[in-house]
């Protein structure tokens, strides 16, 4: 099976690497809990898992823009 193509739904405008948060403005796409990421800059280069979402304290599923 094929691995699905990339596509950029966002940019992180923090990471917290101790707990392992991302703070991520989604700006196209769609990103939902169960998806892998990959987190991508110039020192940075992993992918991780999506467990939880929140906008301002509320849980959410999913992000659509």
């Amino acid at each position: 099976m094929d691995k699905p193509e990339e596509m950029q739904v966002g940019k992180v405008s923090h990471y917290f690497s101790k707990i392992g948060v991302a703070v991520i403005d989604v700006t196209g796409g769609s990103i939902k809990i169960g998806d892998e990421v990959h987190i991508k800059g110039h020192t940075t280069d992993f992918r991780q898992k999506v467990s939880s979402m929140q906008i301002e304290q509320d849980k959410i599923v999913y992000k659509t823009i």
